[in-house]
């Protein structure tokens, strides 16, 4: 049995991973081993943003990944903002999956001021998984209440 039009997606959303992946990887980092810190050093003053997925993933998590991250390197270059991206069901990505209590794909800003994360799910990514200007200016609006937040603070 053979998927219409199938094909022709994957190739392209493939062909975007290994576009983007590398810099994805340039921009996950952290305590040396690319995890998010779970404890909140006082001195610190950025926004992390942390996507969370399965092993297998649909075209919608996809998404999800590669647009945020899109938004970051398009509106927030130069910002102090860090990406994760972790394998929920990956023993490694533990100590990340209690601190942001995420146990599906999801995707969410954390601020962290004032010795504290501020951690909020960006729970509109399902519903405009499958729209990206609208996922993208929805994104970019929710991450720039986060960094206005934590500039309030200092």
């Amino acid at each position: 049995m053979a998927i219409k039009g199938g094909g022709k997606t994957v190739y392209i959303y493939a062909m975007c991973m290994l576009i983007f992946l590398p810099f994805m990887a340039q921009c996950i980092t952290g305590d040396g081993d690319g995890s998010v810190p779970v404890t909140a050093d006082p001195s610190l003053n950025e926004v992390h943003v942390t996507y969370f997925h399965e092993t297998k993933r649909c075209e919608a998590c996809i998404h999800m990944e590669t647009w945020s991250y899109l938004v970051l390197q398009t509106y927030f270059e130069g910002d102090d903002i860090r990406f994760f991206s972790y394998n929920i069901e990956e023993p490694s990505s533990s100590d990340a999956v209690e601190l942001y209590d995420a146990y599906y794909t999801s995707l969410y800003v954390d601020s962290i001021y004032d010795g504290a994360h501020h951690i909020e799910e960006f729970s509109d990514c399902w519903l405009l998984s499958g729209d990206k200007e609208a996922f993208m200016s929805s994104f970019k609006d929710f991450v720039q209440r986060h960094i206005d937040n934590m500039e309030r603070s200092s």
